[in-house]
């Protein structure tokens, strides 16, 4: 069924970017489009337009953590990776536009400076829409750059949509006068451009947020801190192994809402959550102190063990991917039978602050929970090889992974590769 729902995902990214293609071509007449090949690439340069746009404009509809769209494409994790390539297929296709058509009205037998009316309106319109795309997307992913500084980036995503919007519109590309590929890109465009108000600018006001209090921090050394949160209203009510948006106002404190694991049982109205110094913004939440309003988003996020119906699991940690680890082992009961070997990876045994809770836990159910540290100065990493010389056979088990990218992408492809099925994998990846 997930595996199907990925699919789906994909094939209707391509349904909304094939559509515009289709109403345009079936306006303008195929003939129109092919009548010698300096047309065709001008043509070509149009429909890439159209498409690139409409994807854009999908970009923010995907990003609202909307249940409805999550559950529809098989949760939060894989409408993530819709977000990522809808966003790569819309800046080539887009960034496709002006090259294409110049190069088609160059075949045509204009020269560079009679390809486009440089000074009109509508053609700085697009290149200023042009050149924020780019920057936006070269500071997205090739710049290092504080979490607010981000924000800032991905909202200018937003604000270019009805840029690129009135560019399309204005410019000679036949939307106006076909209705029904205005129809549809004026939906599109305006379901995306709310989308991005009602989340990226108004979420405060419009986005359900559960109010709480720090109740205490338990520290474990200078970069680890547990916050335990009390609840100023309905406390919010999650699954073991869940996320949620978490954002505080005290001084100091980044006012942005970042991912968090649960690390506590579902067992009572407290929630906790533990934080690792990895960044200025983690690093000033082990600073943080008791009386500090909290607001929780969520819950979000179906890695938890109860969701697979296999009761052979393997769980594997590696840095801060312990926290939805906490959660679920802290909710294991010898009532429920199974069959967990937790492999805790760390930097060193040192690091591996909570290996005595999970050794009490092992202790508690020694026949339902196994507990292996594997620390990087001595074993190394986590591998298929490792697993299989602890545990023998690997088809017997799922997989629930939380961690570095790089640590989950190479245990997945690893255990892929000695045929362990896809769908005995589980990764734990939150974003957006």
């Amino acid at each position: 069924m997930v595996e199907w729902k990925k699919l789906q995902g994909i094939l209707v990214l391509y349904l909304v970017g094939l559509i515009p293609l289709f109403l345009w071509i079936n306006y303008v007449g195929i003939d129109s489009v092919t009548a010698n090949s300096g047309v065709f690439v001008a043509s070509m340069g149009k429909a890439v337009a159209l498409s690139g746009i409409a994807l854009y404009a999908v970009m923010p509809l995907l990003s609202m953590r909307n249940a409805h769209v999550m559950k529809l494409f098989g949760g939060m994790g894989h409408v993530y990776v819709l977000h990522k390539t809808a966003g790569k297929l819309s800046f080539l296709l887009i960034l496709a536009h002006p090259l294409l058509l110049g190069v088609g009205r160059l075949m045509q037998g204009s020269t560079i400076t009679t390809i486009w009316d440089w000074w009109s309106v509508i053609i700085t319109i697009g290149i200023v829409a042009l050149i924020g795309l780019i920057f936006a997307t070269a500071m997205s992913i090739y710049s290092h750059i504080k979490h607010q500084n981000w924000i800032i980036i991905h909202r200018l995503f937003g604000w270019l949509l009805p840029v690129f919007f009135i560019h399309a519109l204005v410019a000679r590309s036949q939307i106006v006068q076909n209705k029904a590929l205005l129809a549809y890109m004026m939906t599109l465009g305006i379901l995306g451009f709310c989308a991005f108000l009602y989340r990226s600018v108004f979420g405060r006001y419009f986005v359900k947020q559960h109010r709480y209090e720090v109740a205490e921090v338990n520290r474990f050394g200078d970069t680890v801190a547990e916050i335990v949160l009390k609840p100023l209203g309905v406390p919010v009510s999650f699954a073991a192994g869940q996320f949620a948006f978490l954002r505080f106002e005290a001084e100091g404190i980044d006012s942005e809402a970042h991912p968090y694991s649960f690390s506590n049982a579902p067992n009572g109205p407290y929630a906790r959550f533990t934080v690792k110094a990895l960044g200025d913004d983690t690093a000033a939440l082990q600073s943080l102190e008791s009386g500090a309003k909290a607001f929780l988003e969520g819950p979000y996020g179906d890695f938890s063990y109860k969701n697979i119906s296999n009761r052979k699991q393997v769980w594997i940690a590696g840095g801060v991917g312990i926290t939805p680890f906490l959660s679920m082992a802290r909710s294991l009961s010898a009532s429920r039978e199974y069959d967990i070997r937790f492999f805790y990876g760390t930097e060193s045994i040192s690091d591996a602050v909570f290996l005595g809770e999970f050794n009490d836990i092992t202790r508690h159910l020694p026949k339902n929970f196994k507990t292996s540290v594997v620390a990087k100065d001595v074993e190394g990493f986590v591998t298929a090889t490792l697993l299989a010389e602890s545990i023998g056979d690997l088809n017997e088990y799922d997989y629930m992974i939380c961690g570095p990218p790089g640590m989950m992408k190479a245990l997945q492809e690893q255990l892929s590769y000695v045929g362990v099925p896809e769908n005995q994998i589980h990764i734990e990846a939150f974003s957006m």
